[in-house]
């Protein structure tokens, strides 16, 4: 069900906002992710990779982009103390989410 919902409001959004349908997507993407990479930001963003607007781009970035998505600015990657109180949140985060892995697999070995 989710991934019928999914589907249908991602496809009314492309019908209002042409950018962001499903045809676009990969490409929406790739030009955000470009942009994402200049200077004018002043290094206030990063770079997961190259991306090429494909699915099989898609997936080799992944696990970087979820990375940078979750615990990403690091504490120090910090240029003000917003970023620095963002980074004791992410880095706390990093160490529960860990946590819950090293939890699982002693769980799964002992059980």
């Amino acid at each position: 069900m989710a991934v019928l919902n999914f589907l249908f409001i991602f496809g009314q959004l492309g019908d209002n906002m042409s950018k962001f349908s499903i045809d676009n997507a990969l490409e929406t993407a790739a030009i955000t992710n470009y942009d994402l990479k200049q200077d004018y930001y002043g290094g206030s963003s990063f770079n997961i990779g190259d991306f090429d607007g494909s699915v099989p781009g898609m997936l080799k970035l992944f696990f970087p982009a979820m990375n940078a998505g979750l615990f990403r600015p690091y504490l120090w990657e910090s240029r003000s103390l917003v970023l620095f109180i963002a980074g004791i949140e992410n880095l706390f985060l990093l160490l529960f989410t860990l946590y819950i892995f090293l939890k699982q697999k002693l769980l799964e070995s002992s059980g």
